[in-house]
């Protein structure tokens, strides 16, 4: 009659990086009161690296050579995503800089060496400049077993267009028309913004003159619009009209009529002057 094996466990499944750890049975004999117990281990690897199966079979042998034999299984299993660390929370900043994304890293229990990658998604913004950047991280151990994180980052467009050069204030003498020099529009994001102007005439002293304000604007493509600047042309009349058709002095015998020309008055400005 062989010995009788007991407290011999039933198979166990445990996560990876847990080391199989196996039950403590014993041994009984109704003739030998210490029947040899000894146990071999057989290993057989699973579908992926951080999986296996070890069985471990216990023989117990009496005195008389009578044995029996009993096993268990522990299965090792690898279930648990990685784990993404350093990543960032949502940022915004300012157009034209470009999106400058953490560098995270993924740890993982059973795989030393998880394979990281990212993809990205650009959503637009309200206008052309504006837009977001949404960088997914995606973590997967050498069992299949994934995990994802994501930040983001929105491409803001805050800043007005600015306006240099153009000119002073001036003066020109009537009848010349006021020529404005339109000032330079620069903008950081907006390749094109929109320049306008509005003019405001306001009368001088006299019918001929008069001074123009010309006020420019410049708006971008996200309705960012600069501070105005302005220039201012007067316009003057300066110049007297010019006589003609006068005649000479005459020296007339009484009692004749007094016979004076009819001359007339050219103005460049003023089509009659008095």
């Amino acid at each position: 009659t062989p010995p009788v094996l007991t407290g011999v466990g039933g198979a166990v499944t445990l996560e990876s990086p847990a080391t199989p750890v196996f039950s403590s049975p014993g041994a009984e004999d109704a003739c030998d009161p210490s029947p040899a117990l000894s146990f071999s281990d057989v290993t057989l690897p699973g579908p992926c690296p951080q999986e296996y199966s070890v069985t471990r079979t216990w023989t117990a042998t009496d005195a008389c050579g009578n044995r029996s034999t009993a096993s268990q299984t522990v299965r090792v299993e690898d279930t648990t995503a990685p784990v993404i660390g350093g990543v960032a929370g949502p940022e915004t900043i300012e157009c034209p800089a470009s999106p400058q994304f953490s560098t995270p890293h993924a740890t993982d229990g059973g795989d030393p060496a998880p394979r990281l990658t990212f993809q990205d998604v650009t959503t637009s913004g309200a206008c052309a400049q504006q837009h977001s950047v949404t960088r997914t991280w995606t973590a997967t151990d050498a069992c299949g077993n994934r995990s994802t994180a994501s930040q983001t980052i929105t491409v803001g467009d805050h800043a007005a267009p600015e306006m240099v050069g153009g000119s002073g204030p001036r003066t020109i003498e009537c009848p010349a028309t006021p020529v404005f020099e339109a000032p330079v529009v620069r903008d950081a994001c907006d390749p094109n913004p929109q320049l306008t102007f509005v003019d405001a005439i306001t009368p001088g002293s006299c019918a001929q003159q008069y001074v123009v304000t010309r006020t420019w604007t410049a708006i971008d493509a996200c309705g960012n619009r600069s501070l105005a600047v302005s220039q201012t042309v007067t316009v003057a009349d300066r110049t007297p009209p010019e006589l003609g058709g006068t005649a000479p002095d005459l020296v007339v015998e009484g009692p004749a009529t007094l016979p004076f020309s009819a001359p007339s008055a050219v103005d460049a400005c003023d089509p009659s002057p008095t």
